[in-house]
């Protein structure tokens, strides 16, 4: 698909009235925008994770089973939220084999990846891309994995910003064309009994 796009999304303009064609083109021309972003945000999430798994692991474990064990952080990455609990399995059980202060010492830096990656990482590099819901996401990761299989986690981020791309071009546009983001926030403000500000 990735080679020879054009014969797929011809197929998709194929499968639906020409009147509507305008409105495909908007929501393939924002897909089109969004699959680049997520695939380059969730890399640069992959490749820092393993790099710093790999860095804080050299001293406890030595270079080669920190170079496993900083793969195995990168390649679980793709999985969002769950993925980096994942990681910390075989490390963990590393440690426990060595004894000692390890099992604490491999916590406390995976601990550190984490708050690394929960404080810069996805701050800046992944949810200026995404911007998606957590509950939203592995809520999907759980029907793309009863769909798919184990593989459907790696379509369950995009699917939730494909699914919200056509929401917001075919619903939103159609029947609320006049609320905005502002908005829906001030009424679920409302809805949750919270203050609002003065300027609202």
């Amino acid at each position: 698909m990735l080679m020879n796009p054009r014969p797929i999304i011809g197929t998709m303009y194929a499968m639906v009235p020409e009147r509507h064609h305008g409105q495909v083109l908007a929501i393939m021309q924002r897909i089109g925008r969004f699959i680049p972003a997520w695939a380059g945000a969730t890399l640069v999430g992959m490749v820092t994770t393993g790099l710093l798994v790999f860095l804080f692991m050299w001293p406890i474990f030595g270079f080669m089973d920190a170079l496993v064990l900083g793969l195995i952080a990168a390649t679980l990455e793709i999985i969002p939220f769950l993925g980096p609990i994942f990681s910390t399995v075989p490390a963990l059980l590393l440690a426990l084999g060595k004894g000692g202060m390890t099992p604490l010492w491999v916590l406390i830096a995976y601990l550190a990846v984490q708050a690394l990656e929960n404080n810069v990482i996805i701050p800046f590099v992944m949810a200026r891309g995404l911007k998606l819901h957590p509950l939203a996401v592995i809520f999907s990761m759980l029907l793309c994995v009863a769909a798919f299989g184990v593989l459907g986690v790696l379509v369950a981020a995009p699917l939730v910003a494909i699914i919200d791309i056509i929401h917001k071009e075919l619903f939103r546009k159609q029947y609320l064309p006049t609320v905005t983001d502002a908005d829906l926030d001030r009424l679920a403000r409302i809805t949750l009994h919270e203050k609002l500000s003065d300027d609202k």
